[in-house]
């Protein structure tokens, strides 16, 4: 039986946690209003995550990337740019990173 892809979520963004769900990804995602501490997502990747959604409401760098096992995949970004991610960082990883660039496209207009 194939490993199925993990995923935590620093916050929950709705319907397309169901999606990655029903597509048989394992999706944990933080319960609290607040941002989570850094602490826990260090925590999450060193469990051995595949992915990460991630906000702008904290920084995403080497000492996120370090604590990696070689399992993280991707940082999905949920918001227009990436500012809390170090691009540097995430290259020396070779952890690839996103951005949501329409997200706020209908809210805009």
């Amino acid at each position: 039986m194939p490993k199925r892809f993990r995923v935590f979520a620093t916050c929950d963004i709705g319907e397309a946690l169901n999606v990655l769900r029903e597509r048989g990804y394992e999706v944990e995602v933080y319960p609290d209003p607040e941002a989570p501490p850094k602490k826990l997502i260090i925590e999450k990747v060193k469990s051995g995550i595949d992915g990460l959604i991630t906000t702008l409401r904290y920084p995403i760098d080497s000492e996120v990337f370090e604590s990696d096992k070689g399992n993280l995949k991707v940082d999905a970004q949920i918001d227009i740019s990436y500012d809390n991610i170090n691009p540097a960082d995430a290259n020396r990883y070779n952890i690839p990173y996103t951005h949501t660039a329409d997200v706020l496209s209908e809210a805009t207009a």
